[in-house]
């Protein structure tokens, strides 16, 4: 499936995510991957912030579910609570996208893509605070980038649509 910028941002920020993907699920030019840097040198989550980028600006070829193999262990990176400020840190940089004049969402979509945002940091901390991780939980209030005004001003039940994000029907 090919989509566009719009519909991958559309796919990961009002249906059911894309970004958090490993990079085998997708295929990117070659020269665009160059272009655009690689992925970044972070500690964590390079791969996120690749496609935060890339798919603010080229088109992406998702590749079927049954030709990649993606590992849940638990040694994983997102697994780790020592992360939570990394894991936060690539957060804030979502925001920062969706807040960009470069984010290709209309104004409706975006509208409702920083609810669902602002929905998804708030879950996380209330899930490590369930969890008694209560730095994980002030991380992600620190470093995820919303301020006061924008939890208050976006901070409601999320509107997701599982078919987000996918071209019409016929479409090439």
């Amino acid at each position: 499936m090919l989509l566009t910028p719009r519909l991958a941002y559309e796919r990961e920020f009002l249906g059911s995510g894309l970004f958090q993907q490993g990079p085998a699920s997708a295929l990117f030019r070659a020269e665009a991957f160059r272009a655009l840097g690689g992925f970044p040198d972070f500690n964590y989550a390079g791969d996120y912030l690749f496609w935060l980028r890339a798919c603010a600006t080229v088109n992406v070829l998702l590749v079927p579910g049954d030709l990649f193999y993606y590992r849940i262990h638990a040694g994983q990176e997102v697994a780790n609570p020592a992360n939570s400020v990394a894991q936060a840190q690539a957060a804030a940089e979502a925001w920062r996208m969706l807040n960009s004049p470069d984010c290709p969402l209309s104004d409706g979509a975006l509208a409702i893509a920083k609810r669902n945002f602002a929905f998804t940091q708030a879950r996380g901390v209330v899930r490590n605070l369930k969890r008694r991780r209560f730095r994980s939980a002030a991380d992600i209030l620190r470093h995820c980038g919303l301020g006061l005004r924008d939890w208050t001003a976006h901070l409601r039940p999320p509107r997701r649509d599982s078919a987000a994000g996918t071209p019409p029907t016929g479409a090439a």
